[in-house]
């Protein structure tokens, strides 16, 4: 198995004994490291990762919230991709599906609402925090 699979499959690499496995240093060399210190590496950054990716998604969170507090009427999901410059390329499969998955996110902790008038208005929801 080479490393980059090694690095890619992490449930693979729970599984292999406890020794030591060579990693190479992208020079033609290899280092041994020993296996539970490269997968407590690995969880790590999964982690921080995971952390960074969140923050960024609090980030979008509250700029949807503030666009939404300048439009009482409630605003479309392409106007919101729009307006935040997030619009997905021509001819993408899934249109604007990051502003749309915020959106639902929004939705389901119950800070943004459809609109009673027409449910493809989302508006922010007044009652919650």
């Amino acid at each position: 198995m080479e490393i980059e699979a090694v690095y890619r499959h992490t449930d693979e690499l729970q599984s292999l004994p406890r020794c030591f496995c060579a990693h190479s240093n992208n020079g033609g060399q290899f280092d041994i490291v020993n296996v539970d210190t490269l997968l407590e590496h690995i969880m790590s950054l999964e982690v921080m990762l995971a952390q960074r990716a969140n923050e960024a998604c609090q980030e979008l969170e509250s700029c949807i919230l503030e666009l939404l507090k300048e439009y009482p009427n409630g605003m479309r999901n392409i106007e919101v991709a729009r307006c935040l410059g997030l619009e997905s390329k021509p001819g993408a499969n899934h249109k604007n599906w990051l502003t749309w998955s915020i959106l639902k996110r929004l939705e389901s902790s119950g800070r943004v609402k459809k609109s009673v008038k027409d449910a493809r208005l989302y508006v922010r929801n007044e009652g919650s925090t």
